[in-house]
């Protein structure tokens, strides 16, 4: 949850997808490749951008207390679609915008709007990959700066119903870049002697069970929806 959001799955062989799933090489370490399936949404930091040029919020990461104290968006939604939609719409003409706007709809709800289509985009990306596969995560480990954000990865936790981890540094990507450079170079001798150096768990958020959400997130689903199609000229 940084510049771009990805949702990165160890798989046994490249993955081929019909849902806009992408195959990886994650790593090879000696002569063990391990494969991933990535899911992506690239306008996350964009959006982030621009709720601030606009004057929604001054930093993403500190409008967590502001939404929590809404009760919802009010019936708002935003489709954060700069750049198109990725899967599983894969819609590059599709755009981005707000629907739903009312005479009384104030600043917090569009603000509470945009954090929302953060987390109901990762969504999408889990629930496409689990219904390609006929898997089910058990866990997902969140890490860049949105990540920071308490009320986007609760809102994660409780809409795909798995428990989300967040390390106590969200900076986990550059974090794995040096820890398998150290492996190459024999810094540490295996996996196992890198993994001590990672012992604290860090923020656990886990599904509510007052939570019943489901259908602000199937209307959004429908919003996206009418804004494809529109950037074809």
């Amino acid at each position: 949850l940084g510049t771009g959001s990805f949702l990165d799955v160890v798989t046994a062989k490249p993955h081929a997808s019909m849902e806009g799933l992408v195959p990886l090489i994650g790593w090879k370490i000696g002569t063990k490749t391990t494969f991933l399936a990535e899911g992506s949404v690239h306008d996350t930091g964009v959006i982030v951008c621009w709720a601030k040029s606009v004057g929604l919020c001054d930093n993403i990461e500190d409008t967590s207390q502001t939404v929590s104290a809404l009760p919802s968006s009010n019936g708002v939604y935003f489709v954060p679609g700069f750049h198109g939609l990725q899967a599983p719409v894969l819609d590059s003409t599709a755009s981005a915008g707000f629907i739903g706007l009312r005479l009384d709809t104030t600043r917090d709800e569009m603000l509470r709007a945009v954090v929302e289509s953060i987390a109901f985009s990762m969504m999408r990306v889990v629930e496409g990959f689990m219904s390609e596969t006929g898997s089910k995560l058990e866990v997902i480990v969140v890490d860049g700066g949105v990540a920071r954000n308490d009320f986007i990865v609760q809102m994660i936790a409780d809409l795909t119903g798995v428990d989300l981890i967040r390390p106590p540094s969200v900076e986990v990507s550059a974090w794995g870049v040096a820890g398998l450079a150290g492996l190459g170079a024999g810094v540490w001798g295996d996996r196992e002697q890198l993994a001590k150096l990672r012992e604290e768990e860090g923020d656990t958020f886990t599904r509510r069970k007052e939570w019943g959400g489901m259908e602000e997130y199937g209307r959004w689903v429908e919003a996206c929806q009418r804004f494809t199609r529109w950037n074809t000229t």
